[in-house]
Parts: C-alpha cells; structure tokens; sequence
C-alpha cells in the first residue's frame, strides 16, 4: 500500500448516528412491518463510508469476497492509523436503539419528538416545527431514503406502536450538506397528512441564537444506550451540556479541524446521543437548539456529540419548510 493511500485514510471520518444499514430496508430494533435484525453491512456501504472511496475500489477486488472479512480489515486499518471507524466498519450487533446513560421519559415531557421509519423501521429521529414539517439530519433523508418509503411516528413514548403514524410527501436535504465532512447535515420533510397538537404533539420553537458554552442541554432518543448496546423501544433523555464550536475544536477535546461552521456540541460523562438518534432534538432553554448527527463512539471521553447549530441553519429551514 503507498504511502498516499495510507494518508487518504489517517483523516478522521466521523460516525453517523444513525441506525439503519444504508443498504437494507429495515433498522435495528424494527418497528411495525419489520422486526428482523440487521444482516452485516455490505461491502458497497463500507466504500461509502470512507472519505475517499475511490482509492478503496481498487482493493475491493483484491480482497476476498467475504463481507466480514472485508468488514473486519478496514476496521483493524481504521483503528491503526487513529481514524475515526465510519458508521458500517463496526463490527455489527444485535438490534438495538439508544441513548446512552439515558432515563426513560413519556412523551408529554418530549412532545415534537417523532420515530423517523424507514420501510416500517425505526432509523433516525426528528422534531416537529410545524404541523406537517419536521427538521431532522440531512444524512438521514438521502439515498435510499425516499418519501415513498418514510413514514413519522408521533405522539408515542414507543417507537414500534402508540400514537400516529403519518406517511411523509416531501424530503428537501440542505444543498450545502457534504457527506464527508457533515456541515449543514440538515433536512425537512412534509408529511402528506397534519398533525393534530395536543398534549402528546407539539411544534418545538427553533433557537435563533447559538447556546453559550456549558448552558443546560437535553437531548432525546430511542438510540442505542451503548456503543455496543442494543436499543430502547420507549423514549429515553439526558441531560447534557453545551460544548462551543471553538472549544469543540480546540486541544481540550479530540476533534480538532473535524468541527466545522454549522455544528456544536454537547457533553456529560457517560451520557450522550448514538446510533439510532441521528436528526432528533438537542433541546436548551426549551428551544430546539441541535440536530444529533455524528460522533466517536458514543459517549467516549474526549469526543463530545456534534451536531447541526440550529441557530446557524435557521434561516435555510424557515425557507425549506415553503419550498418542499
């Protein structure tokens, strides 16, 4: 291997946080039409997943046909050369969501906290910001994510029943989203029916300035509640707190150049956002202040949660929700 080769994969490449295997329909832990747990990642969505994939086309004819091994190869080299691992060069594990450190909570407390599906299962999170608009993670909505086959539940603490189910109409993805670095990892969709508000549902107001370093912060989920854990069905919280951009990148933590314009972050020991919760709320001052989108790990010392600043994107959505 040449030495450019290995310093095309020395760069960091954050983790997504979202549940699902890109390449099947159906999410850790399931939901109404599909409860049959993740098959390995297929060899295609490792490419992906690296920052230069076209440097890894090449070896994927070399190596052995075996998803696993191939799997197992690019972890082992990530881990060697102090890469972030992708989201999909994990090792898989059995169906799950979380929020990690998490407490289980109703959903009155979380009222526009909705189950973003995918082919009938759970992947990602979202909010509701109006009656048929909800904001969640640009990584979340592109391919294969399609409106044909999303669908929100909402008005549930559970993920799998309760509440509405609403198939969506419209997706609309930021058109500065970059998947390799994540800036502006933000989209909306228009759901084809209107939620009913009421106790169980309600519109979350969005920040219009960025929360200050070390304001109270919470973020909610059915995420993973362990790296290597499996996932909740009922609605989990913790509370956190704000991490600036600047500090998020300064020495003090891991990251370094990786956090960029249009994220923040949020930290607390042992608690934090992972698979599973990508697009839901970072919520402080009882204003929707982050989208969950990526990390090390989950709720690994050093690395806080990042996400999407709300009140730098701000203006985008209050355009998006007219046009989508």
């Amino acid at each position: 291997m040449s030495e450019e080769q290995l310093s095309s994969l020395r760069k960091p490449i954050p983790i997504l946080r979202d549940e699902e295997d890109k390449d099947g329909a159906g999410g850790e832990g399931g939901g109404e039409e599909s409860l049959k747990p993740k098959k390995h990642v297929s060899f295609n969505r490792v490419v992906e997943c690296f920052t230069y994939s076209e440097n890894l086309t090449s070896w994927k004819r070399r190596l052995m046909p075996d998803n696993d091994l191939i799997v197992t190869f690019f972890a082992l080299l990530a881990s060697t050369y102090g890469a972030v691992t992708p989201l999909g060069l994990e090792p898989q594990l059995p169906p799950g969501g979380r929020i990690v450190g998490g407490i289980a909570t109703s959903i009155e407390q979380h009222p526009w906290q909705v189950s973003v599906q995918r082919s009938g299962a759970h992947f990602c999170g979202g909010s509701i910001i109006s009656n048929n608009i909800i904001v969640t993670a640009a990584h979340c909505l592109v391919s294969p994510s399609t409106a044909s086959n999303l669908r929100i539940r909402a008005g549930s603490h559970n993920r799998i029943y309760g509440g509405v189910l609403i198939q969506v109409a419209a997706i609309k993805i930021h058109e500065g989203y970059n998947t390799k670095t994540l800036v502006n990892d933000i989209g909306v969709m228009r759901l084809q029916s209107k939620l009913t508000f009421g106790s169980t549902i309600k519109a979350i107001a969005m920040a219009s300035l960025t929360p200050s370093h070390g304001a109270a912060a919470s973020i909610s989920g059915w995420g993973k509640t362990a790296y290597d854990g499996s996932s909740s069905s009922t609605l989990l919280y913790v509370d956190t707190k704000i991490v600036g951009r600047s500090q998020c990148a300064s020495s003090t933590y891991g990251y370094g150049s990786s956090v960029m314009a249009t994220m923040i972050c949020a930290a607390a020991a042992n608690k934090d956002a992972c698979k599973g919760d990508s697009g839901g709320p970072l919520v402080s001052g009882g204003q929707l202040v982050g989208i969950v989108s990526w990390g090390r790990e989950c709720a690994l010392a050093n690395f806080p949660g990042v996400y999407a600043n709300v009140a730098e994107l701000r203006s985008w959505v209050l355009q998006a929700q007219n046009t989508v």
